[in-house]
Protein backbone atom coordinates (compact mmCIF):
# COMPACT_ATOMS: atom_id res chain seq x y z
CA UNK A 1 0.00 0.00 0.00
CA UNK A 2 1.75 3.47 -1.25
CA UNK A 3 0.98 6.45 0.47
CA UNK A 4 1.24 9.73 -1.54
CA UNK A 5 2.21 12.82 0.05
CA UNK A 6 1.93 16.15 -1.46
CA UNK A 7 4.79 18.82 -0.33
CA UNK A 8 5.93 21.99 -1.09
CA UNK A 9 9.63 21.93 -1.14
CA UNK A 10 12.04 24.18 -2.23
CA UNK A 11 15.03 22.12 -3.41
CA UNK A 12 16.59 21.99 -6.45
CA UNK A 13 15.04 19.42 -9.04
CA UNK A 14 18.32 16.83 -8.76
CA UNK A 15 18.00 17.06 -4.98
CA UNK A 16 14.07 16.48 -4.96
CA UNK A 17 15.14 13.65 -7.16
CA UNK A 18 18.13 12.28 -5.03
CA UNK A 19 15.60 12.33 -1.97
CA UNK A 20 12.93 10.46 -3.91
CA UNK A 21 15.41 7.60 -5.16
CA UNK A 22 16.39 7.29 -1.84
CA UNK A 23 12.93 6.65 -0.39
CA UNK A 24 12.09 4.20 -3.02
CA UNK A 25 14.83 2.37 -2.27
CA UNK A 26 13.90 2.61 1.62
CA UNK A 27 10.92 1.18 0.68
CA UNK A 28 12.54 -1.55 -1.09
CA UNK A 29 14.99 -2.55 1.47
CA UNK A 30 12.17 -2.68 4.49
CA UNK A 31 9.99 -4.98 2.13
CA UNK A 32 13.51 -7.25 1.25
CA UNK A 33 14.65 -7.55 4.97
CA UNK A 34 10.53 -8.03 5.83
CA UNK A 35 10.92 -11.43 2.93
CA UNK A 36 14.54 -12.21 4.94
CA UNK A 37 12.54 -11.97 7.98
CA UNK A 38 9.27 -14.31 6.95
CA UNK A 39 11.89 -16.87 5.56
CA UNK A 40 13.57 -16.88 8.95
CA UNK A 41 10.51 -17.93 11.08
CA UNK A 42 9.33 -20.59 8.35
CA UNK A 43 13.18 -22.31 7.95
CA UNK A 44 13.01 -22.19 12.02
CA UNK A 45 9.45 -23.68 12.05
CA UNK A 46 10.96 -26.53 9.72
CA UNK A 47 13.84 -27.09 11.58
CA UNK A 48 12.19 -26.67 15.12
CA UNK A 49 14.65 -24.25 16.09
CA UNK A 50 13.34 -21.07 18.36
CA UNK A 51 14.16 -17.77 17.53
CA UNK A 52 13.71 -15.09 20.11
CA UNK A 53 11.29 -13.09 19.10
CA UNK A 54 12.77 -8.98 18.01
CA UNK A 55 12.27 -6.03 20.19
CA UNK A 56 11.37 -2.83 18.41
CA UNK A 57 13.59 -0.70 16.69
CA UNK A 58 13.66 2.06 19.33
CA UNK A 59 15.89 0.10 21.20
CA UNK A 60 18.26 0.49 18.63
CA UNK A 61 17.85 3.74 17.96
CA UNK A 62 18.04 4.53 21.55
CA UNK A 63 21.45 2.88 22.07
CA UNK A 64 22.77 5.18 19.07
CA UNK A 65 21.47 7.90 21.13
CA UNK A 66 23.18 6.92 24.22
CA UNK A 67 26.58 5.99 22.27
CA UNK A 68 26.81 9.74 20.84
CA UNK A 69 25.90 11.26 24.30
CA UNK A 70 29.19 9.45 25.48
Amino acid sequence: LLKMEIRKVNLPPAQAAEDENLRATVVKQKEKIENQKTMIQYLAAMTDVYIPEEEEDEDVQNFVENEENV
